[in-house]
């Protein structure tokens, strides 16, 4: 009887980057496989950028044909290594159980599992925790490839919707596409001139003939690609808006810009400062002078901090004490991260335990080391290696390099001259939030 399989391919978009991964290599090899096995296609299905390390859920085409197994039209999935398949042993044991129900089996052509046996499956597990480690030390040298491809411009991966790639001087480059450049920048336009996604995507939409949705508009306004920015390079391709146009626009989409009374009026503190006791917002109010005073409080008295505090009394608070606040919270985090010396020999840890782990395995499969072994000390290394890396996520410092570029660029010099805009986009950039108790003490927590 002749076999039914399925053809399984997957690539993700850094493997296609770093080393060239070809989808149409993987289904070559597995229709000549087929071929000359004298099987049936009943399927080809193929995951382009997807990783390794997720899971089947987050893979369209395993998912649909998954899907298709009830069918009872599929014997078998052929892929090409195991890796193809999963990089992650307790997803594998997932979609294994899906296997399972449906009687049906897989091969990797290129590699030669048994899954008959104890000592078969333990092989499986073996070599997809290898994959796994394996993928997560890939992943930090694809994350340095990328990062140089980047530094020097080159493209890397697919381009946002009004950019195309092209070649420029040997380099693939990132630069405006003509032909959709006209829409994206009226949608900019608009946006700046409304202030609202639903206006702007309605305009675009009726204007041009375009099926945008929502979704879409939404994270086009929120890129920086658009200013011309990725990563934290700003100017690694041509811009559609100034960076200081994105952070506006930033500014608007977070419900962070500045709102206006009736009257005009603007109150520098709104959404920064909360109550110390219930956690809720001060609202801002006004009679002869702006105010602040708790939400809870005024509306429903289900908070017993009812003081009001002025404008002028928190800008005069902040003006005279925030730089030194500032200097104090940077010599407390820099304090915290010298006295947590461990940091480094917590990171020296994590990566000998990862070497033994590799090591084990190596041993193991050249027949070096019983199967009871091999297990008990997987165990005690992985234990180990999940207690270290807690630690080293406690140890990690806080970053705080915006508070010190803030303090060497003097960011309150002329403050006094600032509008109370821009006091209030100041204020922002400088501090996350502001808690007020009943006795009227501040507490400043940074941004």
């Amino acid at each position: 009887m002749t076999k039914r399989v399925a053809l399984y391919c997957r690539v993700s978009t850094e493997e296609q980057a770093l080393h060239g991964f070809s989808l149409d290599a993987q289904k070559d090899a597995l229709k000549s496989y087929a071929k000359d096995h004298n099987m049936y296609i009943a399927g080809i299905y193929i995951d382009e950028g997807i990783s390794g390390k997720l899971p089947a859920a987050k893979r369209p085409a395993m998912m649909r044909m998954l899907d298709e197994l009830s069918e009872n039209n599929i014997d078998q999935i052929l892929f090409i290594k195991l890796d193809r398949w999963f990089r992650s042993v307790k997803e594998y044991y997932k979609v294994q159980e899906i296997l399972d129900r449906n009687k049906v089996t897989w091969r990797a052509i290129l590699e030669d599992y048994n899954t008959e046996t104890s000592d078969g499956i333990l092989k499986v597990n073996i070599m997809l925790s290898v994959a796994q480690n394996e993928a997560e030390r890939t992943g930090e040298r694809i994350k340095f490839v990328l990062d140089n491809k980047a530094q020097k411009k080159q493209v890397v991966g697919k381009q946002p919707y009004g950019y195309k790639i092209v070649e420029i001087d040997g380099y693939k480059r990132s630069v405006i596409d003509e032909e959709t450049a006209p829409i994206v920048r009226d949608i900019f336009d608009t946006f700046e001139r409304t202030g609202s996604s639903s206006l702007t995507l309605k305009h675009i939409n009726k204007t041009y003939g375009t099926t945008f949705s929502y979704v879409f508009l939404k994270r086009l306004l929120r890129r920086s690609a658009y200013a011309g920015a990725y990563l934290d390079i700003k100017d690694y391709r041509p811009a559609y808006i100034s960076y200081e146009q994105y952070e506006k626009n930033m500014q608007v989409l977070d419900g962070s810009h500045i709102k206006r009374t009736p009257t005009g009026r603007i109150y520098i503190f709104s959404g920064l400062i909360f109550c110390k006791h219930c956690g809720h917002r001060f609202k801002g109010k006004c009679t002869k002078s702006k105010y602040y005073c708790c939400s809870r409080a005024m509306d429903d008295y289900s908070c017993v901090n009812r003081k009001h505090i002025s404008e002028l009394k928190i800008e005069k608070y902040l003006t005279e004490n925030i730089i030194k606040l500032m200097h104090q919270y940077i010599y407390d985090v820099e304090v915290q991260y010298n006295e947590n010396k461990n940091l480094r020999s917590s990171e020296k840890e994590i990566a000998s335990l990862k070497n033994k782990l590799n090591r084990l395995n190596e041993i193991y499969l050249d027949g070096n080391m019983d199967r009871d072994n091999y297990v008990r000390k997987t165990e005690q290394i992985k234990t180990e290696l999940k207690e270290a890396e807690k630690l080293n996520l406690l140890l990690k410092p806080k970053d705080i390099s915006h508070i010190k570029t803030l303090l060497h660029n003097n960011f309150l010099h002329n403050y006094d001259m600032l509008s109370d805009e821009d006091k209030r986009t100041l204020w922002r950039s400088v501090i996350k939030r502001i808690e007020i108790d009943d006795t009227l003490n501040m507490t400043i927590i940074f941004a």
